[in-house]
């Protein structure tokens, strides 16, 4: 359900619709918001995973650009013999229409990284705010905390090994 109040960010061929109300938590239905915190704790860490790894591929691009702009100016500035500095080359990687191009390409990628972090955290913090609410529900019921966790456990557990079970 779209909300106003989020943007849209692409992401490894994907659009994630990224909404400011992560802290909503759906009380009509705690078994779903349980069961699906795991999972989405994953999946966003995923995402940051190839953000992270989209920084680097640009990074390095960067680097190997700006590595083969300097070569090539200073053996264009040897040929006319002129003396050539670190200034000099620094200044005319600075000014270097393409290189400036692809340094806007690494800040947005740093941002899409950083704002996919900040959903990471949020949706782990989520996480955790449901595994306590579970057992507060459940204390209020009667049940023992300890035995709670254990069945938390037992259940993570039972599940992991019905995914390794081929179909």
């Amino acid at each position: 359900m779209p909300r106003e109040d989020g943007f849209k960010m692409n992401v490894a061929d994907r659009t994630v619709e990224i909404v400011r109300a992560l802290g909503e938590i759906d009380m009509d239905n705690l078994t779903r918001e349980v069961q699906d915190a795991g999972g989405h704790s994953v999946w966003w860490a995923v995402l940051a995973a190839e953000q992270d790894a989209k920084i680097e591929h640009t990074r390095l691009a960067l680097k190997t650009a700006e590595a083969e702009k300097a070569q090539k100016y200073r053996v264009e500035k040897s040929r006319l013999s002129e003396k050539v500095t670190e200034a000099m080359v620094q200044e005319h990687l600075t000014l270097d229409g393409v290189l400036v191009d692809l340094r806007e390409v690494m800040i947005d990628e740093e941002k899409k990284s950083a704002i996919l972090h900040a959903v990471s955290s949020a949706v782990n913090q989520k996480a955790r705010t449901l595994q306590n609410l579970s057992f507060l529900i459940g204390q209020e019921h009667g049940a023992n905390r300890e035995a709670l966790r254990d069945r938390v456990k037992d259940g993570i557990a039972k599940e992991r090994r019905s995914e390794r079970t081929p179909v």
